[in-house]
């Protein structure tokens, strides 16, 4: 065997250890995301779990529909992100959700995990707090005002819709269980 042989079989060899290093190191990486994408979940399904935010979406669900009838509330609303987050509530959950939206929207952690387990509370949020979504808006004369809510809210419509349901009509029945909601006292 001549050393130019020797050589090119060495060349190749090291060639192959080279393949199987970055194969192996992509495969590593894509685990190491995987496990990141799940600490990330797992700490939002904890918070959207949590008492605070629980207590939020009661407070939007039963209470917020009346308290909207006041003019002293609404005017309060109109403070927007100066409200009391003990009074108004309905700030714990826009703030949370557009949090969320942010590390959607940034590739933080992927939206489908959220939509797969949180696609109804993420629209039925939505519809509830909407009208407070415009009074920001129109207050603070800014569109992108919960602007991650309503992406994440978008993206939610939009699994919704590849899962075979039109996302119209879920947010019409979420819409009247509602308005179904409103009218329970606790």
């Amino acid at each position: 065997m001549t050393w130019e042989a020797i050589t090119a079989i060495g060349s190749l060899a090291t060639a192959v250890v080279i393949l199987v290093t970055v194969v192996v190191g992509f495969r590593q990486l894509d685990e190491l995301r995987r496990a990141t994408q799940l600490e990330g979940a797992m700490g939002i399904f904890a918070e959207l779990d949590s008492p605070l935010v629980d207590d939020a979406r009661v407070f939007v669900t039963y209470e917020l529909p009346d308290k909207l009838k006041d003019p002293q509330f609404r005017k309060e609303i109109d403070l927007s992100a100066l409200g009391d987050p003990k009074v108004h509530k309905e700030l714990v959950l826009l703030r949370f959700f557009d949090r969320v939206g942010t590390y959607v929207e940034e590739g933080l952690i992927e939206g489908d995990i959220l939509y797969k387990a949180a696609f109804g509370r993420i629209l039925s949020s939505w519809v509830m707090l909407h009208e407070v979504v415009e009074i920001h808006r129109r207050v603070i004369g800014a569109e992108f005002i919960w602007k991650r809510f309503e992406m994440l809210k978008d993206g939610a419509a939009h699994w919704v819709s590849r899962q075979g349901v039109d996302p119209a009509k879920a947010m019409h029945f979420i819409s009247l269980a509602r308005s179904q909601s409103g009218q329970r006292t606790q």
